[in-house]
């Protein structure tokens, strides 16, 4: 039997939707997408302890995404359409992450940030960092997953931890796995396809596996499905945290932080 959602503030919520119409009018990629019955449900007691270091990223006036933080809970990623525009413009004046384990939002730092170079889905991503600390945050294990175990985790499956405009509170995908024609391409390439249920605000969302040091994310959930085309073309995609995407996370983890008084706002501040 599941337990009942573990909610963020309902400001969180409130902005999560009333936050949709403007994504959709950026341009941003955002879909609500279903594979069969939507498995998406609250997480466990023990899931919930252990996914401390997944919030939302919420510009002023949008909605953002998912996002989520490693090392010392200072660097947090997310799908780069969240916080830039086609142009690699900030999308908003000011960035604040909201831990989903919490009424806090603390702001998120653009100068100093990594991302992809390029406008294309390989380069969806950006690493940041928090004015300060979460100190309710369990960290994310990032794995720069080798092509054999990329092979293992398609056919025998992963889990997603997201935020979603039609649920309150985190959700969990589980067992998602990738359509056997789509799996070559998934063990080779910066991207793989994949069948976790999502909605709008599940971008920048990781696809783990748990293990008993944490969960180990080795993706990153980036847009819904695709228009048209085969299967592989029509399901959602995530990227791989491997290249330099990993490359970035791993310079951001050795960078000092820079000096910084406290930044730490509640809901409406």
């Amino acid at each position: 039997m599941k337990r009942p959602a573990a909610r963020p503030p309902a400001g969180i919520v409130g902005r999560l939707r009333a936050g949709v119409l403007a994504l959709l009018l950026a341009g941003a990629p955002a879909a609500a997408d279903v594979t069969g019955p939507d498995d998406r449900t609250a997480p466990s007691a023990e899931e919930q302890a252990m996914l401390t270091g997944v919030g939302v990223i919420y510009p002023d006036g949008t909605l953002g995404g998912t996002a989520f933080l490693v090392g010392a809970c200072e660097v947090l990623v997310t799908a780069r359409h969240t916080i830039l525009d086609e142009r690699g413009r900030p999308r908003a004046d000011r960035f604040l992450y909201y831990p989903g384990n919490g009424d806090r939002a603390i702001e998120v730092l653009l100068t100093g940030s990594i991302t992809g170079r390029t406008g294309r889905e390989t380069d969806d991503w950006i690493v940041m960092r928090l004015a300060e600390p979460d100190p309710g945050c369990r960290p994310m294990i990032v794995w720069s997953v080798p092509d054999p175990d990329m092979a293992a985790l398609a056919e025998e499956g992963f889990d997603n931890a997201a935020f979603h405009a039609d649920r309150d509170g985190l959700t969990v995908s589980r067992g998602c796995t990738v359509a056997p024609e789509c799996r070559a391409a998934a063990v080779t390439g910066p991207t793989f396809t994949h069948d976790c249920d999502t909605d709008v605000g599940a971008s920048g969302s990781p696809l783990y596996v748990l293990s008993p040091a944490g969960p180990a994310v080795f993706g990153m959930h980036i847009r819904g499905h695709g228009p048209a085309g085969d299967i592989c073309s029509r399901s959602n995609l995530a990227l791989r945290i491997t290249g330099p995407f990993h490359e970035a996370i791993r310079e951001m983890l050795t960078r000092a932080p820079e000096p910084a008084g406290p930044r730490r706002h509640h809901r409406g501040g």
